[in-house]
């Protein structure tokens, strides 16, 4: 029986079909009646819920020290379950699988539920077609005893966040600033060329043109600077420049990637970052991290 797949009695609440719509930038009485509603609906063990947020429906729940003993049915998880190498956005799964369309999520709105019955319906629709496939496949013990158990283990984690050493990296900042400043005086005095060395077209008029290094290879527009180029270029001893551009561009892209961008994601209240990590963008089934990339960092 679809209606009643994966589950011993379905008594699924549609908290859209509610008209529950809790919005984390009011502060109206409206609000609080949300949130008390929200508290009990998730913290009832009858509860089951279809959602596309399960993770984030646990993160507002411990802000609030509430936990979640409600089932969670993420839609958006399910479908990674069956065609991890697909798009799991919301749009995308409304349209192909019930010809639906499921309005942009608005940055900055904060709402964890759709707020009106059609939508609410929708959910109800994808959970049905993905709920048989996963009973079809016998993957229900993978979403059950895997899956929806990290919800609550990745939401903990990204509102605890990472602390960050802030005095430190503005130091090395500094240090990185001079050293890159030090690169360019040096290269500029033995080769009395002014040189941007972020452009590649310059390093490599430097590098063939001044210097008459030998040409390792060829892209679409000439000569090729990359690393592994530079790499050869250095040991051959000809010249000091191309050990020093490697140099260069390894304290810029540290300094661009890292050190000057981590402090201005520390949290103002917090003093951490978080993250948001994510179990359904890698195909391969690791957990992948965004806004900001702490895992890549």
């Amino acid at each position: 029986d679809s209606e009643n797949i994966l589950s011993r009695e379905l008594k699924t609440l549609f908290l859209a079909g509610q008209d529950l719509a809790i919005n984390c930038t009011t502060n109206s009485v409206e609000f609080t009646q949300s949130v008390e509603l929200f508290k009990r609906l998730v913290s009832n063990s009858e509860q089951q819920i279809i959602t596309p947020h399960a993770k984030r429906i646990h993160s507002y729940a411990e802000r609030l020290g509430v936990l979640v003993h409600a089932q969670l049915w993420d839609v958006v998880q399910m479908h990674y379950l069956l065609h991890p190498e697909e798009s799991h956005s919301m749009t995308g799964l409304c349209s192909r699988y019930i010809g639906r369309d499921w309005p942009e999520e608005k940055a900055g709105e904060g709402q964890l539920f759709p707020i009106n019955r059609p939508l609410a319906q929708y959910l109800f629709e994808l959970y049905k077609v993905f709920a048989k496939d996963i009973l079809l496949h016998q993957l229900q013990s993978i979403y059950l005893d895997i899956d929806a158990k990290l919800f609550r283990v990745l939401a903990s984690m990204e509102n605890v966040g990472v602390r960050i050493d802030v005095d430190y990296l503005k130091s090395l900042e500094r240090d990185f600033s001079l050293e890159l400043k030090k690169i360019e005086e040096d290269i500029h005095q033995s080769t009395q060329i002014e040189i941007n060395l972020k452009s590649t077209k310059q390093v490599a008029q430097l590098l063939f043109d001044k210097l008459q290094l030998p040409v390792i290879k060829k892209n679409k527009t000439g000569p090729s600077t990359d690393s592994e180029v530079l790499e050869i270029l250095a040991t051959q001893g000809q010249s000091e420049i191309p050990s020093k551009i490697l140099r260069y561009r390894e304290i810029d892209k540290l300094c661009s990637t890292y050190v000057s961008v981590l402090p201005n994601l520390v949290h103002e209240k917090s003093h951490r970052v978080h993250t948001n990590f994510s179990q359904h963008t890698a195909a391969t089934g690791r957990l992948s991290s965004l806004h900001p990339n702490l895992q890549n960092i």
